[in-house]
């Protein structure tokens, strides 16, 4: 029996020396023929991201799967007859988080209606405020009320919108050069309509300011204008006290002599100012003589100027020049209730104003003595 026993462990080290040594010779080809049906089976499957290896009978998977669900089934398909072990060590690709797509500003509606105003008050200031579509259109308005009122006097408070109608700076442009024109006053603009209220120096001005605007303002634009003019008192002219006929004589003398002398003489002042030239003093001591030779006459200093610059400012300046005359005849001892200062501004030429010529004749002063 002992024998027996020997004799079987014998045979079976023997089988298993036998299994041994075939495995070691078709080893090999087993291997490759796992490795080459898997990559087949995942290859069929369109699973060309899965790599494999193979010891013996043992498949490692690697490489990278695109979803958690494509690593598990690629570790199933790996299973063939003749596996002995999978190891997946498939990685899943990691899913890119898409950027928040960017948040786009809201554009600004347009305003309706689209609407600017600019307000002149009794100071010269400017207040401007509203809309205007762009920048280059706000530098240029902004621009154009520096060069009218003065860049000191414009206070900006535009607002950049687009949505202005067609032709809405022409209009703008019409109405900043009319506001010019007034004392204090209102220029609105809604859509194609532009309105001007306030106060003018004049009549004149107010038919200029309405006729301009009218020829200024686009087609397809309206304009309303409401302005007003100080009312023109005419003054009751001073009884002429009647003179006798050596006192009629003398004043005509005097007129001749006051005439002759300024047609050919200029009382100078300083530009833009009621101030007498030092070189005129002679001339007006010699008008101050004439003066003293009819001493009952009354003699009228009138004023007049060329007609550059507004009509209010030259009438203010004749009549401050005019003023100026007296005062220095008053000075030289000529009785102050005699003399009366009188401005015409531009309104009375005696000359063309589009020449140089013309215009300092203009610029003058007469003496007109009354009751003759």
């Amino acid at each position: 029996m002992k024998k027996l026993l020997i004799l079987l462990l014998g045979l079976l080290v023997l089988a298993l020396l036998g299994y041994f040594c075939a495995y070691k010779k078709h080893a090999p080809a087993i291997q490759d023929d796992i490795h080459s049906r898997a990559s087949a089976v995942l290859a069929d499957e369109g699973f060309d991201w899965a790599k494999l290896s193979v010891d013996g009978r043992n498949i490692t998977l690697t490489g990278i799967a695109p979803t958690e669900a494509h690593k598990i089934k690629a570790g199933e398909l790996a299973r063939i007859y003749g596996y002995n072990l999978v190891d997946n060590q498939l990685t899943v690709a990691q899913t890119a988080v898409a950027e928040p797509a960017p948040v786009s500003k809201p554009q600004p509606v347009a305003p309706s209606p689209y609407t600017m105003t600019a307000e002149l008050d009794a100071n010269g200031q400017v207040l401007l405020t509203g809309y205007v579509p762009d920048a280059e259109t706000h530098t240029r308005i902004v621009k154009l009320a520096q060069d009218k009122f003065g860049a000191d006097k414009v206070v900006d408070q535009l607002k950049e919108i687009a949505g202005a109608p067609t032709g809405w700076s022409q209009s703008v442009v019409a109405g900043l050069n009319n506001l010019q024109q007034l004392d204090q006053g209102v220029a609105r603009w809604v859509d194609h309509n532009l309105s001007i209220s306030g106060k003018v120096a004049s009549e004149s001005i107010k038919a200029q300011v309405t006729s301009q605007v009218k020829t200024a303002l686009p087609d397809g634009y309206q304009s309303v204008l409401n302005l007003s003019a100080p009312a023109v008192v005419v003054a009751e002219p001073e009884p002429v006290p009647q003179m006798s006929v050596e006192e009629k004589v003398s004043a005509i003398s005097c007129q001749e002599r006051f005439t002759g002398l300024l047609a050919n003489s200029i009382i100078n002042f300083r530009t833009a100012n009621a101030e007498i030239s030092t070189d005129s003093y002679a001339l007006l001591d010699k008008l101050a003589s004439i003066a003293g030779e009819c001493p009952t006459a009354k003699i009228t200093i009138e004023g007049h100027t060329d007609s550059r610059g507004a009509e209010s400012y030259n009438q203010q300046l004749s009549q401050n020049r005019a003023q100026a005359v007296v005062d220095f005849l008053v000075s030289k001892g000529v009785d102050a209730t005699r003399l009366t200062a009188i401005g015409f501004g531009e309104n009375a030429p005696i000359a063309d104003n589009t020449t140089s010529e013309g215009r300092a004749l203009n610029r003058r002063i007469e003496f007109t003595v009354k009751g003759i």
